[in-house]
């Protein structure tokens, strides 16, 4: 709820800006990366931060305490996946270094990150195949460095209701009186990913340079698309190929109610109706997201040093 309450926010900053997330081409200009939101393609949104996120884990902590990224089974996989011990453990000497408890083969420690969600909206093709982290050496496969945990925010078991004010993206600005509630069907997208191309040899296979021109028959013989429930959770390694499914929620419009116009599914648009109530309402999937790394590794991207959609939030920040 807080996630799709803080997309609307955005929606109308931006629009105030004459920027129009929904409608990719009808604005002044197009949507680009804020401290807050970042685009992931057209219609493709990874939002991390807005006023309803602040209300549940405010920015002004220097310790980031949240109940889901915390989660004490979580940490404990990740622990192990992390830090595998090998036979020869005793011979890591250097962690009697800065104070540390010598080479008694205990978990390294993880950094925690925020929660975000990763939101696809109506019209939402397919994602680039891509990976989120690279390899740090190229001569061998080491233990990850960089973990992620998605946590499906869509219940894609249950349809739509008739009148369309399910997940939809509406952008009205009355948020109390917004719904949220997580309703969709078997068409709002997900997350597929190319199994095993988290090691360097197999993820080669399926470059196009791949000899014998074999690339596209591995790759089309490793996705798996996980089906995912409300509520369930997924780890992966951010070094393996993966890539956004399309979000194909309905067949004909977008609705936003404060636009001027819809768009179909080929991508024109035509004039709006007068009419207030939606017709054929897409649903926003959310897909919530959190990062884990070693301590020591730091993701290059960074989102502070952006533009702001809501500079308000961080004037309690010390």
């Amino acid at each position: 709820k807080a996630v799709l309450s803080d997309l609307q926010s955005a929606i109308q900053v931006l629009r105030k800006r004459n920027i129009e997330l929904l409608e990719p081409g009808l604005g002044e200009r197009e949507p680009l990366s804020h401290r807050e939101l970042a685009m992931r393609e057209d219609l493709r949104v990874d939002l991390r931060y807005g006023p309803a996120l602040h209300d549940l884990y405010p920015q002004s902590s220097d310790k980031y305490i949240c109940p889901i990224a915390n989660h004490a089974t979580i940490l404990e996989i990740l622990s192990q996946v992390f830090s595998p011990k090998g036979r020869h453990y005793r011979g890591n000497y250097g962690r009697w270094n800065f104070n540390g408890n010598g080479p008694d083969g205990s978990p390294q420690p993880i950094s925690v990150g925020r929660v975000g969600s990763v939101i696809t909206m109506p019209n939402c093709g397919d994602q680039a195949i891509h990976a989120d982290t690279p390899h740090l050496f190229e001569h061998l496969d080491l233990a990850p460095h960089y973990i992620d945990l998605f946590i499906n925010a869509t219940d894609t078991q249950t349809q739509s209701n008739d009148n369309g004010n399910g997940n939809s993206c509406n952008d009205s600005t009355d948020h109390e009186e917004d719904e949220y509630e997580f309703n969709g069907d078997s068409h709002v997208g997900g997350t597929a990913f190319l199994a095993g191309t988290h090691k360097l040899e197999i993820c080669a296979m399926c470059m196009p340079e791949h000899e014998n021109g074999r690339s596209r028959t591995e790759k089309l013989k490793r996705i798996i698309r996980p089906s995912l429930e409300l509520g369930d959770a997924l780890l992966f390694d951010c070094r393996i190929l993966h890539f956004g499914l399309a979000n194909n929620s309905h067949s004909q419009q977008l609705d936003c109610p404060s636009n001027t116009h819809k768009r179909h599914s080929r991508g024109d648009s035509i004039p709006r109706n007068n009419s207030t109530t939606p017709t054929n309402t897409g649903v926003c999937r959310p897909m919530l997201y959190v990062n884990y790394t070693q301590e020591w590794f730091s993701d290059p991207k960074n989102w502070d040093d952006r533009d702001s959609l809501f500079p308000e939030l961080y004037n309690d920040r010390s």
